[in-house]
């Protein structure tokens, strides 16, 4: 059971979930650039309303921007392989980031993963930050039917730590993902940036929540 500081409000929440792009790692422009270099390998023009794709998965970006179908597994895969370059590439550890989880996970909460980005990317980016030993659960778009802003990813998060929706906190960068969250009936610590997860800012919410219940 959580241990953590919630100034003697009774204990409710008992996992934290993550987004990934945006949150834990600053990831968001390098899936845009991957994706421009795969566009042009195809002759097609690059992305330049950054916000309008935001947090959205490659298949749904490609829907959006009208590929033909025929095109859109060839420019994936493309993107994929660009995308695992510049993670391994520009990706590091953020020491801010790892204290946060490790402290977490001693206060005894659990820590999930739930990204619109493919397993691939997702395995990657915890590894070359140090983030996947201080994680529970992860989940990818290849884990669901349908990606955020549905809540599926986030109701098989809960089915899988076995907790109600108040039971957990997810923190998101974007409204993609808020709208998933929220959809699901979980509270929601909404960051503007990497800059903004800390133990400290993860902390606050889960007491305004657990209050919120009270």
């Amino acid at each position: 059971m959580p241990t953590g500081d919630t100034e003697g409000s009774a204990q409710i929440i008992r996992a934290i979930l993550f987004d990934l792009d945006g949150v834990l790692i600053d990831a968001r422009r390098w899936h845009f650039d991957a994706l421009n270099e795969a566009l042009a390998a195809h002759g097609h023009p690059p992305i330049a309303e950054f916000h309008k794709y935001d947090g959205l998965p490659t298949r749904v970006k490609l829907e959006m921007l009208g590929i033909p179908e025929s095109e859109r597994a060839a420019i994936s895969a493309d993107k994929q392989r660009a995308t695992l370059r510049l993670i391994h590439a520009r990706a590091e550890p953020n020491i801010v980031h790892q204290a946060c989880l490790a402290r977490l996970r001693v206060d005894g909460y659990r820590i999930g993963i739930c990204s619109n980005a493919v397993r691939a990317t997702v395995y990657a980016s915890m590894w070359r930050t140090g983030l996947a030993k201080l994680v529970d659960l992860v989940l990818s778009n290849d884990e669901v039917t349908h990606t955020k802003p549905d809540p599926e990813i986030y109701h098989k998060a809960l089915a899988c730590l076995r907790l109600r929706p108040t039971e957990a906190l997810v923190v998101e960068d974007n409204d993609v993902g808020v709208r998933a969250a929220e959809a699901a009936g979980i509270p929601v610590l909404r960051v503007y940036g990497v800059m903004g997860v800390s133990y400290q800012s993860v902390m606050r919410r889960v007491r305004e929540a657990e209050r919120a219940v009270a």
